[in-house]
This record gives structure tokens, sequence and C-alpha cells, in this order.
């Protein structure tokens, strides 16, 4: 199983899924911050994590080949993308049949949320799943 954590920040996540996953599979770390991907893959290395790599994406695409993942794992993370659709249908590329995605996020409920989570996240659990939907994801949960 190949797995990519998609804006890793400090890696926290790819570091847990590299220590499970041992030699049996990839985790790609993916962030359009080359300082951070750089930092991860160094530090995965010094803990005998070989199966961390390294991809810088753009604002467009997650830069990973198609079909090339089982589950694609972001965490406060899709609220920042700015052409979503298009991150979206690289995603979708860059999974293997069967794929997953497990997003995490920040919610936005007017009344409710704190203002600057408001400030912050441009759009609902809605609009958020509209847009899985309209590249062709289906909702399980």
């Amino acid at each position: 199983m190949d797995v990519t954590d998609i804006s890793v920040g400090t890696g926290f996540y790819t570091m847990l899924f590299a220590e499970k996953m041992g030699p049996i599979g990839i985790v790609y770390t993916v962030d359009i911050v080359e300082n951070f991907v750089n930092h991860i893959t160094k530090t995965a290395r010094e803990l005998g994590l070989d199966n961390v790599k390294g991809i810088v994406n753009t604002d467009y695409s997650t830069n990973l080949k198609e079909n090339s993942v089982n589950v694609v794992f972001m965490t406060d993370t899709y609220h920042h993308f700015e052409y979503p659709f298009r991150m979206l249908e690289s995603i979708r590329s860059a999974l293997r049949p069967d794929g997953m995605v497990a997003l995490v996020d920040l919610w936005r409920i007017e009344g409710v949320t704190e203002q600057f989570v408001l400030d912050m996240v441009c759009a609902d659990k809605g609009a958020f799943t509209d847009e899985f939907s309209n590249v062709g994801f289906e909702l399980i949960e």
C-alpha cells in the first residue's frame, strides 16, 4: 500500500504512516513548501524510515504519478487550496482503483465556529462535499 500525506507541514502524520507501514509501502510527503519536504525526508532518513519520498507540489497539482497511491490523507489542508477543482482532479488521477481520500478539516458553522476559523475557511462542509462530488468522488462518511 502506498499513501500520501498532502500539505504535510511538520510531517507528523507522514512519520506515523511510515513507521506503521515499514518497508511494505511508500509514504509520499507532499507540500508546496520545498523546505518542509526536504526537512521531513531528511528527518525520515535519520530515523531509518527509508519509505518516505518527498514531492513538492503546485497550486494546481499534487505532482503525484497517475495510479500511484491507495490513500490520500489531508488534515487542515483542503480549505487552503486556491484551485480545489484542479487539485481534486490531480488527487483523483493519483488514486488507484478503490483508493480513498481521508479528509480532516476545520468546520465552518456560523454562530458556532470561532471567528478566526470563519475568516480562514472559505466554505462549509456542504460546499466541500459538492466539490468532491463534482470531480467524481463518492462520499462514504
